[in-house]
């Protein structure tokens, strides 16, 4: 598809990261387009202990990257969020500016993290120069397109997809004895949950709800507690856990970086056949909308939704369910962007 030489493929984490492996690595292999994959140090985060771990890789990783930049003039670069944690976007500028097609893709509010562009290190700033470099921007909803065509001429919207044929499905929805919700996400996001704790815990206390946390974290969810259940996120068994649940949530503060999100959760939530319930924050409302999900705006809301999906009928959990799946098959599995993130990558379908 390509010609002779694949496509040069650069991201900071390896696809153990979920964005990294859904945004990039699940696109290589889903459409059978030969990539040469650049990683930093081939993790799954970068954070401080990471990174002091690996502190006698860096200097490698650093001139691989500049090495990569002084020969890349006739391939094709596709960057994932940024190709390096330290600087302020020169290296990713210099990849997708020299490159024969520089394509940039981001599915987070990068340009909300609060880095002043003027820091050594901003990530704000990197992702502004990345943008500016780039012949094609991918961005992963509509809020991430408006701001990034502020900057590029080129920008397409294609979300954040799934393979639904490979989704493990819930069959059974018929109640059990204490209805559960599931939350997925990452250490960082769980705080979100909190913002949501006295809904959570008025259902908890009317119908016994329960709620399965799918993170990596272990730290107290304070008042929470009383009703979570910590599971350990894996690659091989999440899926499983996802169906053990009556139905998903994805509470979100509305703020700038929170309107930035793509709703994967819900889209997760959805390919498994739960039905779902989330804040009208972002893309959020579309894909409730999609999904035929519980779009909640106020805490009374939350505790309603809550409380109905904790003691909905079978026929009622089949349907929601049954209807969110059909949402995102028609409108978030990645056969329906192929020909959209191929054309953008420059290859034929």
């Amino acid at each position: 598809m390509m010609g002779e030489k694949p496509l040069v493929a650069i991201s900071r984490y390896s696809d153990t990261a979920a964005s990294t492996r859904v945004r990039m690595d699940n696109w290589l292999r889903y459409a059978g387009l030969p990539a040469e994959r650049h990683t930093y140090l081939g993790t799954k985060n970068l954070g401080p202990r990471t990174l002091a771990l690996r502190a006698h890789a860096i200097p490698q990783a650093e001139f691989s990257l500049r090495r990569l930049a002084d020969r890349i003039g006739d391939r094709r670069v596709l960057i994932s969020r940024s190709a390096s944690p330290f600087g302020n976007g020169g290296i990713e500028e210099k990849l997708l500016s020299r490159s024969d097609r520089g394509i940039y893709d981001f599915d987070d509010a990068i340009y909300a993290s609060g880095s002043s562009r003027r820091s050594p290190f901003s990530s704000t700033a990197s992702w502004e120069r990345s943008v500016r470099a780039a012949d094609v921007v991918i961005a992963g909803s509509d809020v991430l397109g408006e701001r990034a065509s502020a900057y590029s001429s080129d920008v397409r919207v294609i979300p954040s997809c799934i393979d639904s044929a490979q989704q493990t499905v819930k069959e059974d929805h018929s109640p059990g004895e204490i209805p559960r919700a599931v939350w997925l996400g990452s250490t960082s996001t769980e705080r979100h949950l909190v913002a949501v704790a006295a809904p959570l815990l008025r259902a908890h206390d009317e119908t016994g709800l329960r709620v399965s946390v799918i993170s990596s974290g272990q730290a107290s969810l304070g008042p929470l507690d009383v009703m979570v259940d910590r599971i350990e996120w894996e690659l091989s068994t999440y899926q499983d856990e996802l169906i053990k649940a009556d139905f998903g949530i994805m509470p979100l503060p509305d703020n700038e970086f929170t309107r930035g999100k793509c709703s994967y959760k819900l889209l997760e939530y959805g390919a498994s056949g739960l039905p779902v319930i989330g804040s009208g924050v972002g893309a959020n409302v579309k894909a409730l909308a999609l999904l035929h999900g519980l779009q909640v705006d106020s805490s009374d809301q939350w505790c309603e939704a809550l409380i109905d999906s904790a003691r909905a009928s079978t026929a009622d959990r089949q349907s929601r369910g049954s209807l969110a799946r059909e949402g995102v098959r028609a409108h978030y599995d990645y056969a329906c962007w192929t020909d959209s993130w191929l054309a953008a990558m420059g290859a034929s379908t």
